[in-house]
């Protein structure tokens, strides 16, 4: 939300040094039939300004917004993307709810690019373990992790991290960051450490 006003408010600010600028080249007299030479490069200048604040402005929006029962889509979009996912989740309730994201889930199975990361085994992680899924069980039940995300191409210098969390009562959000930023470091090291502590189907790993 803070970047979004400051992207706006930098669009404005854009356009207001513009009209400052056109202004002032209207007003020095020695450019005299140069004028439409500057004209067009502060013209040109904020155009490029404009279209990269725009871009940003865009990146910046959420994958997905809305009621968390409507994101099973955006889900079964991300596990149609290429590469390994790994999900780390509670209780794959977008497979369970949604037929077509179940569907996808085990797709990403078959083709041998599927690793879930659950805190206790549920019958959409047994089908999608049926079908060739690698599934991480890290039983604790103390503890119940508020953490929810999807590495789409894992452990690869594109993958990027997809974040799903409440914003407000109601309000549902999936993030997206890249390769690189410091919420998808972290959460590759999660993912990472939960699948080699913990071995496939819940077992104890013999990994250190």
């Amino acid at each position: 939300m803070i970047h979004k006003f400051r992207s706006w408010t930098t669009l404005v600010t854009l356009l207001g040094g513009y009209a400052g600028t056109i202004t002032g080249i209207a007003s020095i007299e020695v450019l005299g039939s140069t004028r439409p030479v500057f004209y067009l490069l502060a013209t040109f200048l904020v155009a490029i300004a404009l279209v990269l604040e725009i871009q940003a402005l865009q990146e910046s929006k959420p994958f997905f917004k809305g009621r968390e029962e409507d994101s099973h889509g955006a889900m079964t979009k991300l596990l149609q993307k290429n590469g390994r996912a790994v999900i780390f989740t509670v209780e794959l309730s977008f497979a369970r709810d949604n037929p077509t994201a179940m569907d996808a889930l085990l797709r990403k199975a078959e083709h041998g690019e599927l690793t879930l990361c659950i805190p206790h085994m549920v019958p959409q992680a047994e089908v999608a373990a049926r079908h060739g899924a690698d599934v991480h069980v890290y039983a604790d039940a103390s503890w119940v992790p508020t953490s929810r995300f999807t590495v789409v191409r894992y452990h690869q210098h594109d993958s990027e991290i997809y974040f799903g969390h409440h914003v407000s009562p109601g309000v549902f959000v999936i993030e997206c960051f890249r390769y690189g930023s410091v919420p998808h470091v972290l959460a590759e090291d999660l993912a990472r450490l939960t699948i080699q502590r913990f071995a496939r189907d819940g077992g104890p790993s013999i990994q250190p």
